[in-house]
């Protein structure tokens, strides 16, 4: 069986997209039931983009516009206000 030669550092890159969420300065704040935790709660709005990321850090924005989104203080879940 022939040597194999020998091999260089191995690299690797990891990228993705992540939602980023930011409260709206004096944005809707909303006594809703959230169905993930079961509870009513008061659900605040957050502005939410998504974000190009490069070893899990964001770098860039994908898009020009977020979307609002209602987000549950308990258990983070982030749902579309009706």
């Amino acid at each position: 069986m022939p040597a194999l030669p020998p091999r260089g550092p191995l690299m690797f890159i990891i990228f993705g997209v992540k939602s980023v969420k930011k409260p709206v300065k004096g944005g809707l704040v909303l006594s809703r039931f959230c169905p993930r935790c079961r509870r009513i709660v008061e659900m605040r709005e957050f502005r939410s983009k998504r974000y190009f990321t490069l070893y899990f850090l964001p770098v860039f924005p994908l898009g020009r516009k977020g979307e609002t989104v209602l987000v549950c203080p308990i258990c983070d879940a982030a749902f579309l206000p009706h």
